[in-house]
């Protein structure tokens, strides 16, 4: 009944983790035999003023804060106040399907005939994008018209991006690859693009 636990659960058994550690880390976050996982979102603004999201889950909101603190004081970032960058986002659900051709525009169809609110495709990937609470129900329905989705996520996409040169990118890389790779820290959203 909970979706994202659902999600979760899928990408769990998809990276073929055992049934007991999935077991394990669901008790744990609710709390079972040990101190309950907190969700927690960080709104950011890094070099150049270009807007972070930063989602965690941690079981100690001072040690998530302080490791995220000290990374963005070495790197030119600063925490922002609630609201001051999560308008410049918008949540979607996303699903990831591999497609090309004339398989792609069936797909497409399908998609916008299961309520997909937009579709993009790179190669032979196709992202369907849909209102994050209607997301297992596009799915469902593409999966009965015969697709299956590679990957499927809930996520946070800007809604316009600022183009920075390859210096500031390199900064704004290295930044977002120091924050993923924090413990607590499970999914980093930006708006830059580098030209």
């Amino acid at each position: 009944m909970n979706f994202q636990l659902r999600i979760a659960m899928d990408q769990a058994r998809a990276a073929n983790m055992p049934n007991d550690n999935i077991k394990r880390a669901i008790d744990r976050a609710t709390g079972i035999g040990a101190s309950a996982i907190e969700n927690m979102m960080f709104e950011v603004y890094g070099p150049e003023g270009i807007a972070f999201l930063i989602e965690c889950a941690t079981d100690n909101h001072n040690r998530a804060s302080g490791e995220i603190r000290a990374i963005l004081n070495r790197h030119g970032g600063k925490l922002a106040e609630a609201g001051a960058v999560a308008y410049l986002f918008k949540h979607r659900g996303l699903l990831i399907f591999s497609a090309a051709g004339a398989e792609a525009e069936e797909l497409e169809l399908a998609a916008i005939e299961a309520g997909a609110e937009d579709i993009s495709q790179e190669e032979d990937k196709v992202f369907v994008y849909t209102n994050p609470k209607e997301l297992d129900q596009v799915r469902r329905v593409l999966v009965d018209g015969g697709y299956a989705a590679e990957e499927m996520e809930l996520t946070w996409e800007p809604t316009a991006t600022i183009q920075v040169n390859a210096e500031t990118g390199d900064k704004l890389i290295k930044l977002s690859e120091l924050l993923e790779e924090l413990d607590d820290v499970t999914h980093v959203y930006s708006n830059f693009d580098i030209s």
